[in-house]
């Protein structure tokens, strides 16, 4: 059997993927949140970027962040710096992402919120995003503040 070289190397295949799930993601948060220039502040491979850095070591040394809050924030599933499309005021987000949203990534999104506010100095929106979340959950993101957002691609018609 002859083997062929794949006409696509597979370092940029990953990256197409990458690049396709960039766009729903910055989709979702400017359609649902209304937030634009989104910029990605953490990543997976990358880490957390040196303007949070930054931030985050200042509220450390002026006592407002635990070390164990910023070890907890630095896990969020995606931070960015954007602005709300109404105003184009600058805000900070972070989402925690799940199929089917719980209690408790209700309540992660809005510590890491709290923290991220904190960090930021500067507004912050909470968010849980996902497939599915029922009434118990949109309650309590509702009373702690934190977004709930189900992407069209999962609503029924």
């Amino acid at each position: 059997m002859t083997s062929y070289p794949s006409a696509v190397p597979s370092s940029l295949a990953a990256s197409a993927v990458e690049d396709r799930i960039r766009y729903k993601i910055f989709s979702i948060i400017a359609d649902e949140l209304g937030l634009v220039r989104a910029f990605r502040l953490n990543s997976g491979y990358e880490g957390i970027c040196p303007e949070l850095m930054v931030a985050i070591e200042r509220a450390e040394a002026r006592g407002m962040v635990s070390e164990e809050e910023v070890d907890d924030l630095w896990v969020s599933d995606i931070i960015i710096r954007a602005q709300r499309s109404s105003d184009r005021q600058q805000v900070h987000a972070v989402l925690e992402v799940s199929f089917t949203i719980n209690n408790h990534d209700v309540d992660r999104a809005c510590q890491r919120g709290r923290v991220l506010s904190a960090v930021t100095e500067n507004e912050v929106v909470a968010a849980v995003i996902g497939g599915v979340a029922e009434p118990q959950q949109r309650r309590r993101a509702q009373e702690l503040g934190v977004r709930v957002v189900i992407p069209s691609m999962f609503k029924t018609q």
